[in-house]
């Protein structure tokens, strides 16, 4: 069985009212849509297609487009679990582990608040000015 779940997604854009972010912000609202394409098999299935994930929504702020420009973005991707770490392509375990070793291994539990890519950029928004490199090194 195939579940295709598609969620829009509409909230005050996070870098919206401050002058400071008019070349960095497309509008007074984020508007996207997230789409979870998943399969539910029986025990006994193989083959099963992998789950798949796509976001529609507007230009990211490092692209710098201006505000109210009408560009638009897609993302997709195919998920499929892997055995472990190591498996993962080399560049993405070297990175995670040189700049952001926290996302090496999954937490038992956690109390860290959700922040999205562009609560992120407006958090370091001086140190994409300055031309650091991201993700930031994780400091702790």
């Amino acid at each position: 069985m195939t579940s295709v779940m598609e969620i829009p997604l509409e909230y005050p854009h996070p870098l919206a009212g401050d002058s400071k972010y008019s070349d960095y912000c497309p509008g007074e609202k984020f508007k996207g849509v997230e789409y979870f394409i998943s399969n539910t098999c029986r025990p006994d299935a193989t083959d099963v297609p992998p789950a798949k994930w796509a976001r529609d929504c507007p230009w990211l702020p490092w692209m710098k487009l201006g505000y109210a420009h009408p560009a638009k973005l897609r993302f997709e991707t195919t998920i499929f679990r892997v055995d472990s770490f190591e498996q993962l392509h080399p560049s993405l375990v070297k990175l995670v582990r040189e700049k952001v070793p926290i996302y090496e291994f999954t937490p038992t539990e956690s109390d860290e608040p959700n922040v999205t890519s562009i609560q992120y950029f407006k958090k370091n928004f001086e140190s994409y000015l300055q031309g650091d490199i991201f993700p930031l090194e994780e400091t702790y």
